[in-house]
């Protein structure tokens, strides 16, 4: 019984987070059908945001990197001890 009501509350949590996002794309789509929106606009600021991701991650991965070689030499001085 336990199972069933679990599951029955992650189908719940699924469906209104569909209603969610079917609102916010019905949003969307109203306000580029009045014109508030331009789509060719909306479609380069999406390229720009998604370069600026893919740069942001390649500047965390190399810090995670960094901070691995520190650690590793921090790891090795404190072995010298």
């Amino acid at each position: 019984m336990r199972r069933l009501l679990d599951e029955h509350a992650a189908c719940r949590r699924r469906a209104e987070a569909a209603e969610r996002r079917a609102a916010e794309l019905e949003a969307a789509l109203r306000k580029v059908s009045s014109g508030a929106v331009d789509p060719l606009e909306m479609s380069a600021r999406l390229e720009a945001l998604e370069a600026e991701n893919r740069a942001l991650r390649e500047r965390l991965e190399q810090a995670r990197r960094a901070v691995g070689r520190l650690v590793a030499r921090l790891d090795f001085l404190e072995g010298d001890r």
